[in-house]
């Protein structure tokens, strides 16, 4: 993005940003493990869609990132991972540009949670986000894109909760969200072009 005359120039239609994303020190609440705080560890793609009267609307083409409860010790603990559920109803992310130059980057993503044992890959908890709510990762500023050291902060805490039926994979099954299993309270993301 050109930042010539305090203007920013939006790439075109059609870029793809694969980024490499570190978030550390992340706060997480969980009902069966606590309080953990842990340093993530992934990616995000995004691509450029299509043109608006504010800027370009992002699509999300994929975001996972993954956490180890106890990197010291690869036999035992617990990997925990954040991806992107894919949700038909999640918001439109978008790039615009800001009058005092740059842009804001508004990601908006519907989040799982999987916590998976180590040494078997079994799978502890999984947790989901409210189906008509969306977490929002923004980066204000931005000056390229793809994103080069651009840091993102989630605009507000997550909940997380369980499907009714734990243990069904039916497509018919439905996030209990009468009580959160869990809580993201803060996330912040730097992301950069993957190598």
């Amino acid at each position: 993005m050109d930042n010539s005359g305090g203007r920013s120039s939006l790439p075109p239609i059609g870029v793809n940003a694969r980024c490499t994303g570190r978030a550390e020190r992340v706060p997480l609440k969980l009902n069966v493990l606590g309080s953990l705080t842990l340093d993530f560890r992934g990616g995000l793609d995004l691509g450029t869609r299509a043109g608006r009267s504010d800027g370009l609307v992002l699509e999300v083409r994929g975001f996972r990132m993954e956490a180890d409860t106890s990197p010291a010790t690869p036999g035992t603990g617990m990997l925990v991972t954040l991806s992107e559920a894919h949700a038909p109803l999640t918001a439109l992310s978008v790039l615009r540009p800001l009058p005092e130059g740059g842009a804001e980057m508004l990601i908006h993503l519907a989040l799982t949670l999987h916590v998976r044992e180590k040494p078997h890959g079994d799978i502890v908890l999984e947790l989901f986000m409210d189906p008509a709510r969306h977490a929002t990762l923004r980066a204000r500023g931005a000056t390229a894109f793809p994103p080069v050291d651009q840091h993102c902060t989630l605009q507000e805490p997550v909940l997380l909760y369980p499907r009714s039926r734990p243990h069904s994979r039916s497509a018919d099954d439905r996030i209990d969200t009468t009580a959160p299993a869990g809580e993201l309270p803060a996330f912040g993301l730097t992301l950069n072009p993957r190598a």
